[in-house]
């Protein structure tokens, strides 16, 4: 079997949405992440006939937050963290990390389908629950974007300029 069958949730991918050339086919998947006690991974996976797996870009963090690249993404990181308490663990607060994964993309006629993963591959799953929020797949506003933008509940107000400030460096293109 596949590492990208158990143990997880999914949401498909149109691959229209992926149709743009180079270089306008840059992608960050990113999400909001607790590893807890054991580990987690968001990855973007694409599909062969068949249901087989092609390929896969992704991210995955450890319980110490260690990060470890998946496949065909080009850069990984931890764009924010944050410690959330639950509910159910009074006490405890739970550590969220913002990871995320970019990765160029173009689909192709090869490509049968995509998936958006976030599963939990803690050893001895029974015993680890990992929480995901926030999960944002989007399409870099420039090529040499190092991080997504953030995340808000609502939305993002995105600037098209890219022109130099007084000071010498890139005006906000989100805010």
């Amino acid at each position: 079997g596949s590492d990208f069958e158990l143990n997880l949730v999914y949401q498909e991918a149109d691959l229209s949405n992926f149709s743009s050339p180079p270089p306008d086919n840059l992608y960050f998947l990113s999400g909001w992440v607790c590893p807890g006690t054991g580990s987690a991974r968001l990855a973007f996976v694409t599909y062969k006939g068949g249901g087989k797996v092609d390929s896969a870009a992704g991210v995955e963090i450890a319980s110490d937050s260690t990060l470890t690249q998946i496949g065909f993404a080009d850069l990984t990181g931890v764009a924010g963290e944050k410690e959330f308490s639950h509910p159910d663990f009074p006490g405890q607060d739970l550590k969220y990390y913002r990871i995320f994964a970019r990765f160029k993309f173009s689909s192709a006629p090869s490509i049968k389908s995509a998936r958006l993963i976030l599963q939990n591959i803690s050893v001895g799953t029974a015993s680890c629950s990992v929480w995901f929020d926030g999960i944002k797949l989007e399409r870099a506003q420039k090529t040499s974007q190092q991080y997504p933008t953030s995340y808000h509940s609502r939305g993002n107000l995105l600037s098209p300029e890219f022109i130099d400030t007084l000071e010498g460096g890139l005006k906000y293109y989100e805010w």
